[in-house]
């Protein structure tokens, strides 16, 4: 029996209002960086055929990531269970 992913992390940007001491991002590289919607779309659409069940949008600040809400849309109307860290 293949061991089967059962869960995706998607890192959506690296942009952060905090400080947290516990941050693995270092201070220097919190700042613009985003993923494409579209790469995210597509790596969503592969991983789901490959059975993944669960997607976790991370970031630094996910809250901060402009096309939050539509992404978790498409990954709800693709089937995933979701959750926002």
């Amino acid at each position: 029996m293949k061991n089967k992913i059962k869960n995706l992390i998607i890192e959506l940007n690296s942009i952060c209002n905090n400080n947290c001491i516990y941050c693995y991002i270092p201070k220097e590289e919190r700042r613009e960086r985003k993923c494409d919607v579209q790469y995210i779309i597509k790596k969503m659409i592969e991983y789901k055929k490959k059975g993944v069940e669960c997607i976790d949008f991370t970031g630094g600040e996910p809250t901060l990531y402009k096309r939050l809400k539509d992404i978790i849309a498409i990954a709800k109307k693709i089937g995933f269970k979701k959750k926002v860290l």
